[in-house]
């Protein structure tokens, strides 16, 4: 048998599960490819040598990103584990991602990639700044509250025209007359189920 022929009686017993002492049911490897849409990654294996395994799966259902889509790095050093017998792989841990999505049955996914969380698709743009929209929104409401004092602690001065000015505050609806209260608070914007 020549040293063709030898590598590839080995390779078939390695995928077939047949030689006993190449079997192993978790093995390190590097990424050297990755196909998101596939949901799959090409390793080459650390018990392989040079050869690289194609179609490792990156989630728990073949073809699909549904459910949980974790993507190693290219370069990356995984473990790969057989999935239902020999020939069928799939990563189990990752030194390094770049992106893991979850989508469950139709609902909008949850994608976290990059330093950036993005959910339901962004649709809806970036969560509130809860501390920081509370500080600004009562920075207006003490300018509106202090021009609302200053109106009404006014005292006209006779044939200026402020009487009538006066007059029309103070008869008004109260949105000129009654301070704004309570004043914003970071708990009155915040989504206590969501973090950031």
């Amino acid at each position: 048998m020549d040293k063709i022929d030898q590598l590839l009686s080995d390779e078939v017993k390695r995928v077939a599960g047949t030689g006993a002492k190449d079997h192993f049911p978790v093995m390190s490897g590097i990424v050297t490819a990755v196909d998101e849409a596939a949901a799959t990654c090409t390793v080459k294996l650390t018990v392989d040598g040079d050869a690289e395994t194609s179609g490792v799966m990156i989630n728990g259902i073949a073809g699909s990103i549904k459910g949980l889509l974790i993507v190693p790095a290219e370069n990356s050093i995984v473990w790969v584990a057989e999935i239902d017998g020999p020939g069928k792989w799939g990563v189990v841990k990752y030194s390094t991602v770049t992106k893991i999505a979850i989508q469950m049955a139709d609902t909008p996914e949850l994608v976290v990639e990059a330093g950036k969380v993005v959910m339901n698709g962004g649709a809806h743009g970036g969560l509130v700044k809860a501390q920081e929209t509370a500080e600004r929104i009562k920075r207006l409401e003490d300018k509106v509250n202090d021009l609302i004092d200053k109106f009404q602690s006014w005292a006209p001065i006779a044939n200026d025209g402020g009487a009538s000015l006066r007059l029309h505050l103070t008869t008004t609806p109260p949105i000129w007359t009654v301070p704004i209260t309570p004043l914003t608070t970071a708990d009155y914007l915040k989504n206590d189920d969501v973090k950031h």
